[in-house]
């Protein structure tokens, strides 16, 4: 009797220790609250326990419900104000130190929002140097998947709120980085960041699952697939799949020996263009382990001297083979490939690049960067250069396996709602005065949904924040990719065009950011124009400090003379258009509605005229998927909206 009753003692301890006080994880040492606003604080207690704030020199109650959850609400306070936080039970005291008031932002989206200004560092080394701003702080909230709505949540690399220091900004995001930084120049008072994004992420991801009632098809996925995950044990149904996929693995591994060897016959493998990701060949949604096959000729000369292998980056590793010979791997999803090739691994005449490439989720294989995919070899009198690029051979050998309908390990965060429930349901009661966001690229193959998604997306968690018609700054895709030879059919300028449906909601802004895009990389490093042009929009229309221009201009009408000149107005004009090069770039006309045509344009103070051989069909301006060489802007520095409009 004595051990039972030692064991339900220590039994019913756990019980109690568990559920004594504690706080979210956004709570901790310097924490940002919005200033001139009530904000709510809340946390978890015993059952019916009482609950005591002490801040600023008042003092607060609550008592716990039921289920030990327990919320008060503290009376406004001014920027700059600093103050400890002191929280306590009856069993348990939580001191928060160094709390500031100021504006806070939620920073969303997906990889070009997460990338670091370490991620960054050699485009603004003298930025990460002179970084040291006390009033400037941010959270980076972990990745989590879920399919119930949390209530807290675990912090990224640094627990807790970080002030910006040289060591501590290389953690921020780049963006919200310069984003703050702008508004504290302008404003004069602290900004704290929460850093919420996730790279390759979709956007019905960050649905609220309330919200997929407008989108079937998620919605059904939702309920049938996520909801009956039992995710707490999906650690070890990862194991049971990983270790059929290693099985797979093992046995595919003979035969991608067995293409090693001199003479193997491919013919039966797949055609393939390189460099593109499988999924943009045809091979959508499918993870695992692929074996890829690239001839080249060589000369007596050009085997003189050892070369250099050069490869775009590979999601998310390879190992590679010259006739039979390894050269190299890396485990790497963003990183570019340089193998050092001896001159003995190489023939005259036809020689073979075996690559193998595991994914495990997302985009797979080959990024899509013609310019870093290239043999170089080694002359006596210089160097020549063997581009790779064109038709490959291509296999499966293994696939990732399912967990539940079509979703995988590998594509599981892209499944609905999963991050809201994960990522923003812990945020819902903190007090913030608005969110930017970067996402889009993993949406590109449906921009058609998108211009309802991403709507639908801004109202849902607006409503479910409950503080109104908060203000939601977007930043539209940069450039990226210019292998399609008709920019009609981009994706990209579509996915574009979608973005800006969201405009017609109240309190947005659209920074665009073609202009300082990568035609081989979708992570441009300059973060520092789409972070001021966010800011510039906040300046204006949230905080009314601007100068009332704060995007570039927008098409609003055209009208046609007798001449068959087209002029075309513009929105956000300021005090006037200009070209950032000699010659005005980036329109185009069709007379038939499917091919276009460069054509000149003039600028005439405020409007844009074009003189044409008859009526166009219709006109369109930056549309593309890299249109880097288009150059309207305003007097203010901010380029112009792309945008196809039909004239008859």
């Amino acid at each position: 009797m004595k051990r039972i009753l030692t064991i339900l003692f220590f039994l019913g301890m756990g019980q109690f220790l568990f559920a004594q006080l504690r706080m979210p994880a956004l709570f901790a040492d310097n924490m940002v609250l919005q200033q001139q606003v009530a904000n709510k604080v809340w946390g978890w207690a015993l059952p019916s326990e009482k609950v005591h704030i002490r801040f600023l020199d008042k003092d607060y109650t609550a008592k716990a419900d039921d289920s030990g959850q327990w919320i008060l609400i503290l009376s406004p306070a001014p920027a700059f104000t600093k103050a400890d936080m002191v929280i306590s039970t009856a069993t348990k005291k939580i001191n928060i130190s160094n709390i500031i008031f100021g504006e806070v932002w939620v920073c969303g989206g997906q990889s070009n929002m997460e990338y670091t200004m370490g991620d960054v560092s050699a485009t603004y080394p003298d930025e990460i140097t002179s970084a040291n701003n006390d009033d400037i702080r941010f959270i980076v909230v972990d990745h989590k998947i879920s399919n119930k709505e949390e209530s807290s949540f675990t912090t990224a690399t640094t627990p807790g709120w970080q002030a910006i220091s040289p060591e501590n900004v290389r953690r921020c995001s780049a963006i919200g980085y310069f984003y703050a930084k702008k508004l504290h120049q302008r404003l004069h008072v602290p900004v704290g960041l929460i850093v919420n994004p996730w790279g390759g992420t979709t956007q019905q991801a960050w649905m609220p699952s309330e919200a997929l009632e407008h989108f079937p098809a998620y919605k059904a996925v939702y309920e049938k697939d996520i909801l009956p995950l039992n995710l707490d044990a999906l650690d070890d149904h990862a194991s049971r799949i990983e270790k059929q996929y290693a099985n797979d693995k093992i046995a595919s591994y003979p035969a991608f020996a067995s293409n090693l060897q001199p003479g193997y016959d491919d013919a039966a493998w797949n055609d393939f263009v390189l460099p593109k990701p499988w999924e943009d060949n045809g091979y959508p949604e499918i993870d695992g382990l692929a074996a890829f096959r690239i001839r080249f000729v060589l000369t007596d000369a050009d085997i003189s001297h050892d070369a250099v292998l050069h490869f775009p980056a590979i999601d998310d590793a390879d190992s590679t083979f010259i006739n039979g010979h390894f050269v190299g791997t890396l485990h790497a999803w963003n990183e570019k490939r340089v193998y050092n090739i001896p001159k003995a691994f190489l023939k005259p005449g036809e020689n073979i690049i075996q690559v193998k490439v595991e994914d495990t989720g997302g985009g797979g294989g080959f990024s899509e960067d013609a310019d870093n995919f290239y043999l170089l070899v080694k002359h006596e009198n210089g160097n020549r250069k063997i581009s790779l690029s064109g038709q490959a051979k291509f296999r499966f050998l293994a696939r990732l396996g399912t967990i539940s309908g079509n979703v995988t390990l590998g594509n599981l965060k892209n499944q609905p709602s999963v991050l809201f429930n994960g990522m923003i349901a812990p945020l819902l009661n903190y007090t913030i005065r608005g969110f930017i966001w970067y996402q889009g690229e993993s949406n590109v193959n449906m921009h058609d949904e998108f211009r309802s998604l991403f709507p639908a997306f801004i109202r849902s968690i607006r409503k479910r924040w409950g503080i109104g018609d908060f203000p939601f700054l977007f930043v539209q895709l940069s450039s990226y990719n210019p292998s399609l030879k008709e920019p009609e059919t981009s994706n990209w300028a579509e996915l574009r065009d979608a973005q800006s449906y969201a405009l017609n909601l109240p309190n947005t802004a659209m920074a665009v950011s073609y202009d300082v895009g990568n035609l081989s990389d979708i992570h441009p490093q300059r973060k520092k124009e789409p972070g001021e042009r966010l800011a510039a929009a906040a300046l204006n229309t949230v905080y009314h400090t601007g100068n009332g221009i704060y995007a570039g201009p927008a098409f609003s009408k055209f009208t046609i003379n007798g001449k068959n000149i087209i002029s075309i107005y513009f929105k956000n004009v300021g005090t006037g258009l200009v070209s950032k090069t000699p010659v005005l770039n980036g329109f185009e006309i069709s007379y038939n509605g499917t091919n276009y045509l460069p054509v000149k344009a003039t600028i005439s103070s405020k409007q844009v005229h074009i003189a044409c051989n008859g009526i166009p069909i219709k006109i369109r301006y930056a549309w593309g998927n890299a249109p880097l060489n288009a150059s309207l802007m305003n007097r203010d520095g901010f380029p112009a909206v792309p945008f196809r409009v039909i004239i008859q």
